[in-house]
């Protein structure tokens, strides 16, 4: 069996070519391994991201992918590549979709904690876009629940059990650090202008930008989807809440003096 959670995630600084060269050839070169190996189940982690952008009730597994950015794209392509790969070659996949995964050990969303802590978090727009958090045990537990199942040739959206907008996760880890709620909104155009002047100097004074496009992205469209198939199909069962889940999180922060 092979499980496949490697990848680059995008950030500033992270070239198209890149994330190509590591979410879809890698993944290339590593099914043209297993076909030597006879392996007896391929479970690759791709990305909810793959959908692109959404209305507000949000998507299933069956929704057409319009991926927009360059890391949703490269997942998008790693993604197709593996389930052509496996039918052609008659390689037994399940590929997972997981949601936006936050927990222990995870980097990746730690300026997010930062931000709030000091105060200097902003509202881009409105704050009412959707979020769906899924905690780092829950997500390894539907990963087991596919190993249990077998292999299905399918795709199951891995996410917590309840959508949230924004605004409802950042006043919570407001909450939890003990720290003030944050109150303050830039208007969507202003954040737009703002996120193409940070680039453009960020390009020219070689500075990871504080906002841009990607990151105004997460912060106002809408990124809900529904995890229904995988609760019927495998026992998918989320049961970390989201105050959990950040408590646990910000223990961990703080343990290793990030926070």
């Amino acid at each position: 069996m092979v499980i496949n959670a490697a990848g680059v995630l995008g950030k500033w600084g992270v070239s198209p070519k890149v994330l190509f060269e590591a979410n879809v050839l890698a993944l290339k070169h590593l099914l043209e391994a297993c076909l030597a190996s006879n392996i007896h189940h391929f479970i690759h982690l791709s990305s909810s991201g793959v959908s692109g952008t959404l209305g507000r009730d949000g998507a299933d597994e069956n929704h057409p992918c319009n991926p927009s950015s360059p890391y949703e794209k490269s997942k998008y392509h790693g993604e197709k590549l593996a389930l052509e790969m496996a039918a052609r070659f008659k390689i037994p996949l399940t590929v997972i979709r997981p949601t936006f995964t936050y927990g222990p050990g995870d980097l990746h969303h730690l300026p997010l904690f930062r931000l709030i802590k000091r105060g200097f978090f902003i509202y881009l727009g409105d704050g009412q876009a959707s979020i769906h958090p899924v905690f780092v045990d829950d997500l390894i537990e539907g990963v087991r629940l596919c190993i249990a199942h077998g292999p299905s040739s399918d795709i199951y959206i891995m996410g917590g059990e309840k959508i949230f907008t924004i605004q409802e996760v950042v006043s919570s880890l407001a909450q939890l650090l003990g720290v003030k709620q944050p109150h303050w909104h830039l208007p969507l155009h202003a954040a737009r202008f703002s996120a193409l002047a940070f680039e453009s100097a960020a390009k020219v004074l070689h500075f990871e930008p504080p906002l841009t496009r990607s990151r105004l992205a997460l912060f106002t469209q809408h990124h809900g989807y529904s995890i229904a198939k995988a609760k019927k199909e495998l026992g998918y069962q989320p049961k970390t809440k989201l105050c959990q889940g950040l408590e646990q999180t910000i223990h961990w922060y703080r343990e290793q003096c990030h926070l």
